[in-house]
């Protein structure tokens, strides 16, 4: 049984076994880019993860600080409205303390 030519390359006549060995040679190539691809792959994910995660860690970090920044504007304004009773108060009492004063049995 002879060889049969199934196709002609660049003035080259192709028999079977040259299309299968250039089909295994494809295919090893192509296993070899995917491979090589995965590693890319892999890098690129871990790179991602660390890059997520340390994004997530000063999420969190600026979270606790605003948390502390309300907790303590919370502290600052009951402080404020306080003295501001204070001072509504302070200014209040000489005046409260010259009229009971003058009241008939206080004075």
């Amino acid at each position: 049984m002879g060889v049969a030519v199934v196709a002609e390359t660049n003035g080259r006549a192709a028999t079977l076994s040259d299309i299968a060995a250039l089909r295994a040679d494809f295919r090893e190539d192509l296993a070899a880019a995917e491979a090589r691809l995965a590693e890319r792959v892999a890098v690129l994910d871990g790179k991602v993860t660390q890059a997520l995660n340390h994004q997530a860690h000063e999420i969190a970090a600026h979270d606790e600080a605003i948390t502390a920044l309300r907790e303590r504007m919370t502290r600052l304004e009951s402080r404020f409205w306080w003295l501001v009773l204070a001072a509504v108060v302070g200014s209040a009492l000489p005046g409260a303390l010259e009229r009971a004063a003058k009241w008939p049995g206080l004075g």
